[in-house]
């Protein structure tokens, strides 16, 4: 890495000199004219009101001051290309810290999983993850990433990507229906037992499905979908949470969904970021690793 016209350059053709013992061939080592040489040599010895080379026709030698200055000129040459290339190998090899926020279940659900294949594929990333439904700043608490699911997202400066959608289902177990009954509609809900997501935030008491509102009186309430999940296989109620954390489920008969033709508004899961991932290959290497599990768009 070249500096045409500052110290660094200056202190580098001196030292070339020096090693090569002839101004022509640091010339040609450095690759630029003899005459840009003695200029530089020139320069640096104003600069430092020393002069450095002693030069005849037929030999060339080094003061006190030149000895000197070659010495501890070679030593910080070596320390500022060790520099450039420690930063060259920090954007080319991906290295460092990644700390992600991520809600609870969705963390947990189907970013556990991933986080740990990440770290396999890059063993010099570090990950430091922090599960909560509380939304968190980027700034302020120092994350990289936040995973968040959102139905509005009010606009901001930050980077994002959108992951996948997520379709809110109704539930419950055939127990449940057995005893209970199938509701034929949106009102009849509130006359059912209700498992409700509660956010440590605050307290949901309403469900929003389609365009209407179902007030809710909890039967059983919890900050956990895996645990309304449970709950319901266990019959204690129908609940309303997204079909990926039910969908097996389902599949096994353990849940039935609950009027399946009234279809609720979707919401979305992204990653959002402060910095451009061309700027930091670890986030750059995080995201095409989403990339390849959720089959989204490269940003």
């Amino acid at each position: 890495m070249r500096r045409t016209t500052d110290k660094y350059h200056l202190m580098e053709c001196f030292c070339c000199v020096v090693e090569q013992k002839s101004f022509a061939k640091a010339a040609q080592r450095l690759g630029i004219p003899s005459s840009s040489i003695s200029k530089n040599i020139r320069q640096l010895e104003s600069s430092l009101e020393q002069t450095l080379l002693i030069r005849t026709t037929r030999s060339m030698s080094l003061t006190d001051s030149g000895e000197a200055y070659y010495i501890k000129g070679k030593e910080l040459l070596g320390a500022w290309n060790e520099l450039d290339k420690e930063i060259v190998d920090l954007s080319n090899t991906p290295n460092g810290l990644l700390r992600i926020s991520l809600p609870k279940t969705i963390g947990h659900y189907l970013f556990s999983p991933l986080i740990n294949d990440f770290m396999i594929r890059y063993p010099k990333i570090k990950v430091e993850l922090h599960f909560s439904h509380k939304p968190v700043s980027l700034l302020e608490d120092q994350y990289d990433i936040a995973i968040r699911t959102w139905k509005n997202l009010p606009n901001s400066n930050l980077y994002k990507v959108d992951l996948m959608e997520l379709q809110p289902i109704l539930i419950a177990s055939p127990d449940y229906i057995k005893n209970y009954g199938l509701p034929s509609n949106i009102e009849e809900l509130s006359s059912h037992k209700l498992l409700s997501f509660q956010r440590a935030d605050k307290r949901v008491n309403k469900w929003l499905i389609t365009d209407k509102e179902v007030l809710i009186d909890s039967h059983y309430s919890s900050n956990d979908y895996m645990n309304l999940l449970q709950a319901c296989k266990k019959g204690l109620g129908i609940a309303n949470m997204y079909s990926i954390f039910a969908k097996d489920a389902i599949n096994c008969g353990e849940l039935v969904p609950i009027l399946p033709n009234v279809e609720q508004k979707k919401s979305h899961l992204s990653a959002l970021y402060k910095q451009s991932r061309v700027t930091s290959n670890k986030l750059n290497c995080f995201f095409e690793f989403l990339e390849e599990h959720f089959k989204i768009n490269s940003i």
